[in-house]
């Protein structure tokens, strides 16, 4: 479950923020004190209309 959590987190594949807090919040940083926050990117969650 860890591996799946810092896969999603690292990539922000969450829906949206919460979610991408709840993984670090949540699983990552209970696990591993020290885990780095990474910040989630907005931009890849729009398609751009061409």
């Amino acid at each position: 479950m860890y591996n799946v959590a810092d896969y999603l987190y690292q990539k922000a594949c969450s829906t949206n923020a919460a979610a991408h807090d709840y993984l670090y919040n949540n699983i990552l940083k209970k696990v591993s004190p020290e885990y780095k926050t990474v910040d989630y990117d907005w931009g890849n969650t729009i398609v751009p209309v061409k």
